[in-house]
């Protein structure tokens, strides 16, 4: 599976080469037709759930100004969202060659379960070209074509496969977003199966599975069985709209939650997620330049100060269902809100970033009471805005913390 440096290289020599790329470097590629869905059906529900439309409510509050106010489009006003259905799909003779896509034994594309029709198939080729699908898609002398990297010969695998699909593989926000809900669908009503296909074989995947009372089976990553034929896969359709549960998950959310926490304190501590261990390992993303400050103010506040990359899976399910009010800089740490107890309230720093409406969505969906912090982003680094050094000024912190605890 390629990156998205690898998939622009890729693209380059697909769109420069006079004759079909067999090799980018050492890698095998395949280049195979990938035709829009037609009316011919080529997969079997087991079952399904409808579309359903829901009221979005927005954050309470907005403390500070952001640096680009485009990336509250969305988030400030209510609104009423259109989720999708939910399908439970099985396809015979399929191929995975992405890291949210599946091909049909008639050559058809599904991108997340979504089917691929005529009428979207422009949009899916404009979103491939961001490079993170883990291949490329492309219309090539009227023929529509798939290019993805894999074994030179492709392997027939008499295996029933159960296809966790979902984009950013090794992103533990992403899991919790576009995976959770997908598990928490499955765990009643999963047909029959031999082995799982995941983005990423990550540790808090591993350990989620067990805990939501799947079968232990060999988990392979996409990277290992790209192109390979599995005599059946089972795969759910990308149903989160960004980061919205719909009310039938966000209930079995909350049944699994209380599964894994028991009893917890309800009078726990207030907790302050840190950032501060990312920050020493990638310093050039989104380093808050004066958490030591923001720390200390906020344990003198009575705060706990968590890492949660430092527990397990259900250690972090725990300590966010037992809080009472959550706070820290936005990231994949802060979307363990969706643990907490209903009416929680949660305050989110932001610097400037495209997911402030998906962390919106999974704060409102699951019935937080939410607000956003918005800092200072540095204004003479010419890093992307999303990337920048940023701080958050004491006065606006103390207005929000007011707010949290009123």
């Amino acid at each position: 599976m390629l990156n998205p440096a690898d998939i622009t290289r890729l693209r380059t020599e697909i769109r420069n080469s006079t004759e079909v790329v067999t090799k980018l470097d050492r890698w095998p590629v395949h280049c195979v037709e990938a035709c829009a869905v037609t009316a011919e059906v080529d997969y079997d529900v087991a079952y399904s759930e409808p579309s359903i439309r829901v009221d979005y409510v927005p954050p309470e509050k907005v403390f500070g100004e952001p640096a680009d106010p485009s990336c509250l489009q969305g988030v400030t006003k209510p609104s009423t969202i259109e989720l999708p259905s939910k399908s439970i799909m099985r396809f015979k003779d399929a191929q995975i060659i992405g890291w949210s896509a599946l091909r049909s034994n008639l050559g058809q594309l599904y991108l997340g379960g979504r089917l691929s029709t005529a009428e979207t198939w422009k949009d899916a080729v404009e979103r491939n070209k961001q490079g993170f699908d883990g291949f490329v898609l492309d219309d090539k002398d009227g023929r529509r074509i798939a290019t993805f990297a894999g074994r030179e010969t492709p392997q027939r695998l008499n295996k029933r496969a159960l296809f966790i699909s979902f984009y950013e593989p090794g992103n533990y926000g992403s899991f919790l977003v576009r995976a959770l809900g997908k598990l928490l669908f499955l765990r009643d009503r999963c047909p029959q199966f031999d082995c799982y296909v995941v983005a990423d074989r990550t540790r808090w995947l591993c350990e989620a599975l067990p805990l939501l009372g799947f079968p232990a089976r060999p988990i392979y990553s996409v990277r290992e069985v790209t192109g390979d034929i599995f005599s059946e896969i089972v795969t759910v359709n990308d149903f989160v709209s960004e980061g919205y549960f719909d009310p039938n998950t966000a209930d079995r959310l909350a049944i699994f939650v209380k599964e894994q926490a028991g009893s917890v304190n309800t009078a726990a501590a207030s907790i302050y997620v840190s950032r501060e261990l990312s920050s020493i390992y990638r310093p050039w993303y989104r380093n808050m330049t004066n958490e030591g400050q923001i720390t200390n103010y906020l344990r003198d506040q009575g705060f706990e100060i968590v890492n949660p990359e430092t527990m397990s899976f259900q250690e972090q399910i725990r300590t966010f269902a037992g809080a009472k009010e959550v706070a820290g800089p936005s990231g994949s740490a802060m979307l363990n809100a969706i643990f907490s107890r209903s009416q929680v309230r949660v305050l989110d720093f932001e610097s400037f970033h495209y997911t402030v409406r998906q962390h919106a969505r999974a704060y409102a969906s699951t019935n937080k009471r939410y607000a956003f912090l918005f800092g200072d982003v540095a204004t003479d680094a010419k890093d992307p805005l999303h990337t920048r050094p940023w701080s958050v000024p004491l006065t606006t912190l103390s207005e929000a913390i007011e707010w949290l605890r009123s």
